[in-house]
């Protein structure tokens, strides 16, 4: 059974990863294999994920979210904007760790959590126009 449901949309000069769990509870390792079974799906500097009724409160850990780092950086990616649509303002805490796991693997993380698609989606537009980054090199 396919866990998730994931396609590329295009938003004006951008593309978007959407990603939306088909399964109440993702766990850790199961997003860790949906990443890497996909990673060929990403490519180029800057990356942008939107992610649909994430279902894994229970499970998040640093632990993931590095897994996601050490993916990304075999891509080639330096910069990764997530933005998570759910109403549970408890998963600003997996903010913080995507963007702490980003650090400390050299990549610019940036992730929000938004009450509505069309919100994250122009959260992910407009990250795009901006080069300015948070990175210290």
């Amino acid at each position: 059974m396919n866990q998730f449901d994931e396609r590329f949309i295009s938003l004006e000069e951008i593309q978007i990863w959407h990603i939306r769990p088909l399964i109440g509870n993702v766990s850790s390792e199961l997003w860790i294999d949906f990443f890497r079974s996909h990673s060929d799906r990403v490519n180029g500097e800057d990356l942008f994920v939107l992610i649909e009724d994430t279902g894994i409160h229970d499970d998040a850990n640093h632990h993931l979210f590095k897994a996601f780092m050490d993916i990304l950086l075999s891509s080639g990616v330096n910069r990764v904007r997530v933005a998570v649509v759910s109403e549970d303002e408890g998963l600003n805490l997996m903010t913080k760790l995507l963007e702490d796991a980003g650090k400390s693997k050299g990549i610019d993380a940036d992730a929000r959590i938004f009450p509505l698609v069309d919100a994250a989606k122009s959260w992910l537009l407009n990250s795009s126009r901006s080069k300015i980054t948070n990175r210290t090199n």
